[in-house]
């Protein structure tokens, strides 16, 4: 009797063990140190290259994630001005962010690799300061007519002990067009995906496309920006799918690129008339690429819950639109044109807890 009270205790206890492995396995098992896991994907290598970053990130105990985006620092020389440095230090401080993400246009007419250098050092001194991770993509501006190339800057900016950008696939148009997932607290299950995409310099001269340019009820839609490609849409649909088959199951996330989307524009226009929910202000043209691109079609299928622009430097709305919060992020810099009251970040916050449902608001320095 005894001897088979044993047996059952045993067999109890092992299934309950049992089970919590499993529910563990299933959970939060995705540690790409795992070989088993690996070859049952199939992808190892490329996995392990998205994943792989210079410090990889987390959400906290709690399941949440802070992002703050800058946008249009866009000064010509490495000397930044101290009010600038000053701007993003008071809202890196104030809201302790996870990640930082200089959104593009972060200088202009830089030409040689010493200033370069000296200015993302000014620009990111507080971040790599505070050991805080951060990442850019590029504007219009960065690279234009006679600036230092991107692939250059690159390798500069990649440089900087805390910076987690990456130059991404050589084959697709621009550079830095990468992914940064953010994992599990205390496991390599991606918790949430943040998008960088290059969305192009400006053409000079700018008046050789003047006649390209689309109107839409007195808004233009510029030609003379480099119009981003199919391939780099066909790259996220890709790498999606990869990290999706890695992680079980679909994964949400944001994009950053600096030149808003078409949608950004009939989004804004057409919020009353859809009922859509928005925030914020328009005080200038939305200023989109004048050749339309599917890169929003293939986002609205792929659990995007926000794109984050710049570029604009008066605008600071923000429009959910077909699901999607379609985020402006206003000037940081003072040395092109800026409105006192817009300068600032905008953040965006993730849960664990509840994936779908991130907050995102601007961060301004002269108002709380």
């Amino acid at each position: 009797m005894m001897n088979c009270q044993k047996r059952k205790f045993f067999i109890v206890t092992t299934m309950i063990i049992a089970i919590c492995f499993v529910s563990f396995f299933v959970g939060c098992s995705k540690n790409i140190g795992n070989d088993s896991i690996k070859a049952s994907i199939g992808n190892a290598e490329q996995i392990n290259d998205l994943l792989k970053l210079k410090h990889r990130l987390r959400v906290n105990e709690n399941g949440e994630f802070t992002i703050l985006f800058f946008s249009d620092v866009q000064f010509s020389t490495p000397n930044i001005a101290a009010k600038t440095l000053d701007d993003i230090e008071t809202i890196v401080s104030r809201e302790t962010p996870d990640l930082v993400v200089f959104n593009g246009d972060n200088s202009t007419g830089i030409k040689d690799i010493e200033s370069m250098r000296i200015y993302i050092s000014n620009m990111t001194r507080c971040l790599e300061k505070n050991k805080i991770p951060w990442a850019h993509v590029y504007g219009n501006h960065d690279a234009e007519g006679d600036n230092l190339p991107k692939e250059i800057q690159q390798e500069i900016y990649e440089s900087f002990d805390y910076c987690v950008s990456k130059a991404g696939d050589e084959n697709l148009f621009g550079v830095g067009n990468f992914v940064i997932p953010v994992l599990d607290y205390s496991c390599d299950k991606i918790e949430f995906n943040v998008w960088c995409l290059d969305s192009g310099s400006s053409r000079i001269p700018y008046n050789k496309y003047k006649s390209e340019h689309k109107e839409v009820d007195g808004n233009v839609f510029y030609a003379h920006y480099e119009p981003m490609q199919q391939n780099q849409v066909d790259w996220f649909k890709n790498t999606t799918s990869i990290l999706e088959k890695y992680n079980g199951g679909h994964i949400p996330g944001i994009m950053a690129f600096h030149i808003p989307l078409q949608e950004t524009y009939y989004a804004w226009n057409n919020k009353e008339k859809l009922g859509l929910e928005w925030s914020g202000e328009k005080r200038e043209n939305i200023s989109a690429h004048a050749q339309d691109v599917s890169l929003f079609a293939a986002a609205k299928e792929s659990d995007i819950l926000a794109i984050i622009n710049s570029h604009d430097h008066l605008n600071d709305f923000m429009v959910r639109y077909e699901g999607i919060r379609l985020c402006y992020t206003a000037s940081i810099g003072i040395n092109e044109y800026y409105a006192d009251d817009m300068l600032g970040g905008r953040i965006v916050k993730f849960s664990a807890q509840n994936p779908t449902d991130i907050k995102t608001y601007m961060s301004y320095v002269n108002r709380r």
